[in-house]
């Protein structure tokens, strides 16, 4: 509403390093005001366009991790015209084209619930010296639960689909690294995409290859 929505233009945020780790060229929040009374912050939408976030170590401090005592609802979340850029040492990888859409919730004290949907796509040589490509990515997050997500990716003449689930511990009280696991097969146009997998080819269909990534 008129009353609640605020525009802001050129934000930007510095890292411990001084140097910039987010970067915003204009951001819309719609704060619902009457649920502020009962330390509920819902927004009915956050929409971003023109973000660049530069991500290096040592630039982010973690937050504390006792539980806080506001929810969080964020109705709709969207991202336009994004920019990462992945810095460690001298090496950079720059994905461009990044376009999100998602909704949060975080109740007091809770871990976080919602669905993204992830796009976005780089240019030749950016990543590792890969070809140009790109990626879109579906994910659903339910408190207790592994983040389960459906991934495609094209690089260059190669594409590939995967079902993936990040496992606990994630959340307010994390203090060690998501585990990724693969959920069923992965098919690919061309088996160069698991080659450290070539010994389990599951079968051939259509062009694509299944290789089979859940047993032991």
């Amino acid at each position: 509403s008129p009353l609640s929505e605020l525009v802001a233009y050129g934000i930007a945020v510095d890292g411990l390093d001084g140097r910039p780790v987010i970067e915003i060229e204009r951001l819309a929040l719609d704060l619902a005001l009457r649920p502020l009374v009962d330390r509920v912050a819902r927004f009915d939408h956050i929409v971003a366009t023109g973000v660049v976030a530069h991500l290096r170590e040592g630039a982010i401090a973690r937050g504390p991790e006792e539980a806080s005592t506001w929810e969080l609802d964020i109705r709709k979340l969207s991202v336009g015209r994004g920019h990462l850029i992945f810095e460690r040492g001298a090496d950079t990888i720059d994905v461009r084209t990044v376009e999100l859409d998602g909704a949060i919730r975080v109740p007091r004290g809770d871990e976080l619930t919602g669905r993204v949907a992830l796009r976005a796509s780089w240019l030749d040589g950016r990543i590792l010296g890969a070809p140009a490509g790109h990626i879109s990515i579906a994910a659903m997050i339910a408190a207790g639960e592994p983040i389960k997500a459906a991934i495609a990716a094209t690089v260059g003449d190669s594409t590939a689909y995967a079902l993936v689930a990040i496992e606990q511990p994630y959340g307010l009280a994390a203090s060690a690294g998501p585990q990724i696991k693969l959920q069923g097969v992965v098919a690919a146009t061309r088996l160069d995409l698991a080659p450290l997998a070539a010994d389990r080819v599951s079968g051939r269909a259509g062009g694509l290859v299944f290789v089979d990534l859940t047993a032991p």
